[in-house]
């Protein structure tokens, strides 16, 4: 059985990165191997991984499932029948996303009648989550998935929807509520799926800005200004004012109103000072530049807003300051194909701010959907 053989400290990333295009083997689990990990890869991924893969050493060993290994599926057939269950093989969501203890996944049209069984068959196998909801798609302005609860655990029982709605409506919130936190390399983080958006597989994105927001602050001999004009609950903010000395003052600001008080409550608990100069909050990221206290005020800029990055950086690059080394780092969600067009187009705008930029590359970091993948730019600027 194949392996990836990573440093300790990438697993993660790695583990990631193959879980995101559905290579990484299920019902194994990752084996230390000296200052190295071994992540399973599945016998169904292609023999060239290609991409971030491709200087990855990858390791042959003979392997037996993990003994204590079972599937949801296993469980599902206290609800449905056989039959039903293999009529259905290749459809069932294996797919789904834990948030702290809620369970969350999309499904196919051809099986939302077995909705409830799936969700009861997910929360018995996931005995520490509480809470299984269906996900149907991204509503609004702000991209924010529309959850629908199917069943929840209370009092050790686990509830389908009838069941939910039979509690009283103060129980029935609190076992309902999407509001977890998430612990995030050693960081907790409160958020809520269902009112703001979280990607817990950027985490690892994150930890990489603090490291390169150490290396500028080496450069620079001071702590840095930042500027996260789309920040969200703050889990990029929060992980960069954990590193000692890093941060002097920071901008942290989302358009997002459900955001504020999550975000809020980020800070706090990060230990953020009541001193900050610059804005936190409610605000619009495309009039920051027109404030004159924030033009060329910032080390570190982060434009994570994936399907309008791009239009919108023009915008906010004045923010960076011009007369010292500086750092931007984007998201950017598009068509593959589209990639070299969306490069020279970068190349274009971050050359009206500095003649010479270094080379300002989208580097894929995980597919987004069926045709699209999220990719990442990271840019050294200033004199």
């Amino acid at each position: 059985m194949r392996h990836l053989s990573v440093p300790k400290r990438d697993t993660q990333r790695f583990a990631d990165a193959l879980a995101a295009k559905e290579w990484a083997a299920k019902g194994y689990r990752i084996l230390a191997d000296g200052e190295c990990t071994l992540i399973p890869i599945c016998a169904t991924s292609p023999d060239d991984l290609g991409g971030e893969f491709s200087q990855i050493p990858i390791v042959e060993i003979a392997r037996e499932p993990s003994p204590d290994n079972t599937n949801w599926l296993t469980h599902l057939a206290n609800h449905l029948s056989a039959e039903t269950i293999e009529q259905h093989l290749g459809q069932w969501p294996n797919a789904q996303e834990h948030f702290g203890d809620l369970i969350i996944f999309k499904a196919d049209d051809n099986i939302t009648e077995h909705l409830r069984e799936i969700a009861l068959a997910k929360l018995e196998f996931s005995h520490k989550s509480r809470l299984v909801l269906l996900d149907n798609g991204v509503v609004g302005p702000f991209r924010i998935r529309e959850l629908q609860p199917l069943a929840a655990r209370h009092q050790g029982k686990i509830l389908d929807q009838h069941g939910i709605g039979e509690l009283d409506e103060e129980t029935r919130t609190r076992v309902t509520s999407t509001r977890v936190p998430i612990t995030e390399y050693g960081a907790t983080i409160i958020t809520d799926p269902s009112v703001v958006y979280y990607s817990a597989r950027l985490a690892n994105e994150r930890s990489q800005t603090v490291s390169m927001a150490i290396t500028l602050r080496e450069k620079l001999e001071r702590p840095l200004n930042i500027a996260d004009p789309y920040c969200g609950v703050g889990p990029a903010i929060v992980q960069l004012l954990r590193a000692p000395d890093l941060v002097d003052n920071f901008l942290a600001t989302d358009l997002n109103p459900a955001v504020i008080e999550l975000l809020d409550e980020n800070l706090t608990a990060s230990g953020a000072g009541r001193d900050n100069r610059f804005p936190t909050g409610l605000a619009d990221a495309l009039s920051l530049a027109e404030n004159p206290n924030l033009v060329r005020q910032f080390d570190l800029l982060l434009m994570n807003l994936p399907h309008d990055t791009i239009d919108h950086l023009p915008r906010l690059l004045p923010l960076l300051r011009d007369d010292s080394p500086t750092l931007l780092r984007g998201w950017v969600v598009l068509e593959e194909m589209e990639i070299p067009a969306a490069e020279a187009r970068l190349g274009e705008i971050i050359v009206n701010m500095q003649p010479s930029p270094n080379s300002c590359e989208l580097e894929i970091r995980r597919q987004y959907s069926t045709t699209k993948v999220l990719t990442r730019f990271t840019a050294w600027l200033g004199a």
